[in-house]
Formats: structure tokens, C-alpha cells, sequence
């Protein structure tokens, strides 16, 4: 199967907060032959509950066993499948620019207004600019 015929897909897996996780979901799609193409982990709003949502490119008939998988699992108290359709994602990309090339820059406020981005700290050396959107905007930011 060739990387036009697959499709990306988004795992939320909800486990209980135990050692060995990760290794267990990087087992489960090594033995497919399938590479995470990004992961994050995170306490979730439920005592000693964690979320860990990865993304990996497969078919469907794949990623369905591959969820059902996940949740034979003791720690995993569910596993749910999304492909981009079916969810709604943004990313923060946050930009440190030298203080003083900005001072520079004439037209900036337009810059950072224009972009819908704005300024979280600035310091003598550094400024952080923080641009909330989709990849194909906070790339073609700044």
C-alpha cells in the first residue's frame, strides 16, 4: 500500500496512569509495521487517568484492530479512532525574535496584528510571539 492510499489517523487512548504505557502502544504498531507520526501525553481531568493521543498513517480495516488492541489492554480504560474529518485541531507555535530587530521594524504591530498573532513577553534580548492556527498558517507566519 502506497502513502496516497493511506490515510491519517488520530488515536486518544484514556489508560491508568502506570509506567510502561508508551512502550505498550509502540509495540502494538511496530508489529504492524506502522510509525507514530506524532504523540503527546497528558494528565486528563480525571485523577490518575492519562491521555495519550498519537497519529500514524494506515487503512482503516488496520487502525480498527489496532484500537481494539489498545483496549484489551488492562491500564487502557478506552481507545478512540479519528481520521481529520472528524476532528477539529489547531497548534500554537511560539516565535522568539531578538528584541532589538523588532524595535527595527517599522510596520510591526501591522505584522503581528495582520497574522493574528500576539506578544507574551518581551525582554531585553528576546521577544515571544505566540500564533495560534492550523500548521499551513503558523509556517507561513512569520
Amino acid at each position: 500500500m502506497t502513502m496516497e492510499e493511506k490515510t491519517l489517523f488520530t488515536v486518544a487512548v484514556f489508560a491508568e496512569n502506570h509506567v510502561g504505557l508508551m512502550n505498550q502502544l509502540s509495540i502494538i504498531l511496530t508489529r504492524r509495521c506502522i510509525n507514530m507520526e506524532s504523540i503527546s501525553a497528558s494528565r486528563c481531568s480525571i485523577p490518575d487517568v492519562s491521555k495519550v493521543t498519537f497519529t500514524c498513517y494506515s487503512d482503516r480495516l488496520t487502525m480498527d484492530k489496532i484500537v481494539k488492541q489498545i483496549e484489551k489492554r488492562i491500564d487502557v480504560l478506552r481507545a478512540f479512532l479519528y481520521t481529520d474529518d472528524d476532528i477539529v485541531y489547531q497548534e500554537v507555535a511560539l516565535y522568539k525574535v531578538p528584541t532589538a530587530r523588532l524595535l527595527d521594524e517599522q510596520h510591526l504591530e501591522e505584522i503581528i496584528r495582520s497574522h493574528g498573532a500576539r506578544i507574551l513577553e518581551i525582554t531585553r534580548d528576546n521577544t515571544i510571539i505566540e500564533k495560534t492556527g492550523h500548521s499551513d498558517e503558523n509556517r507561513g507566519s512569520f
